[in-house]
């Protein structure tokens, strides 16, 4: 299967726009935002699962669905609520962070693992996507902070293995970077 780019394409520009919204809104009001918006995902995802032929403009959206995707919840609902509970673990600097590397290395990922050919390591992942995502990340990474040691490169060490390993990696991987900000990059 090759790459979606309207997907691709849409899981960047929303990360973008989220990103923008954090800078924009209050913490507070970005979290109720997140929360809304995730309360309107869930219910899109039981209409759309439980009464497909009423769901309007399908042929908008069913082209960004994975095959799997068709029987199950989508990545965008796992995208939210990882973002959504990654809210409440740290700061909003540390959000920001967060949204950027999901939005832009993770789909940066895939594009990587099927125009650079290599061996799958894990499921249909590949080296060539795990180290596009190291490399995009790490980039992200350095932008945010001012030195780069060992606890930062650890850091996309861990959330390179987390996106290489989960299924899911559009919830893990914001769950993932909150919980290992606010344990070991989170000052006081």
């Amino acid at each position: 299967m090759g790459i979606n780019w309207e997907r691709k394409v849409f899981h960047l520009l929303f990360s973008l726009l989220l990103f923008f919204l954090l800078q924009t809104f209050s913490e507070k009001a970005f979290k109720f935002f997140l929360g809304v918006l995730l309360l309107g995902e869930i219910l899109w995802e039981i209409l759309r699962l439980k009464y497909p032929k009423k769901v309007p403009f399908s042929y908008l959206w069913e082209k960004l669905l994975k095959e799997r995707e068709k029987k199950e919840l989508s990545d965008a609902f796992f995208f939210l609520l990882g973002i959504f509970l990654s809210s409440f673990l740290i700061t909003k600097h540390y959000l920001a962070l967060t949204l950027l590397i999901l939005g832009i290395a993770d789909p940066l990922a895939n594009i990587g693992g099927h125009l650079l050919k290599s061996k799958p390591l894990f499921r249909e992942k590949t080296l060539s996507g795990s180290l596009t995502f190291f490399i995009a990340s790490l980039l992200i990474a350095i932008f945010f902070f001012t030195t780069l040691d060992f606890r930062i490169i650890n850091y996309i060490l861990f959330l390179t293995l987390l996106e290489l390993l989960s299924k899911r990696d559009n919830l893990w991987l914001p769950l993932g970077s909150a919980l290992y900000l606010k344990i070991f990059l989170e000052k006081g």
